[in-house]
């Protein structure tokens, strides 16, 4: 996941809290500021899941799988021999990695965003020997 993504939580909780400050800190007399409060309290959630998403996605691209875990907390592993489709597709300018594997699980991630050698070794000996590498091969 990009950099930018911890940074922009950061920035929205930094953002929430000097607001909630501002706003439940001052006399609410007339009412006034209980928008401000709410809002305050919605970007400092936002921010926390931005935070969220990223501690929780992550790939980890082993010798004979890829592990990884998706930005809700799923945890999956794909071996490289139960690989039923791998595809990559061009859009803007980017590029889109689409990994399954025969038992459901589904990666899709930016190639350029993670070292995935591994992977790409796989998916050479795949085309070179007609199949997937099975496990210590």
């Amino acid at each position: 996941m990009p950099i930018f993504v911890p940074l922009v939580g950061a920035l929205f909780v930094a953002v929430g809290v000097l607001m909630g400050l501002a706003s439940f800190t001052e006399d609410n007399a007339d009412g006034m500021l209980w928008p401000l409060r709410i809002a305050s309290v919605a970007i400092a959630l936002a921010g926390v899941g931005f935070l969220v998403m990223y501690r929780n996605f992550y790939v980890e691209p082993r010798v004979d799988e890829i592990a990884f875990r998706t930005v809700w907390g799923r945890e999956a592993v794909i071996a490289y021999a139960d690989i039923t489709d791998f595809s990559v597709q061009a859009s803007g300018g980017q590029f889109r990695l689409t990994v399954r594997g025969s038992s459901g699980p589904r990666l899709r991630l930016n190639p350029r965003l993670f070292d995935i050698s591994p992977l790409l070794r796989a998916n050479e000996f795949r085309q070179h020997n007609g199949r997937w590498p099975l496990r210590g091969e």
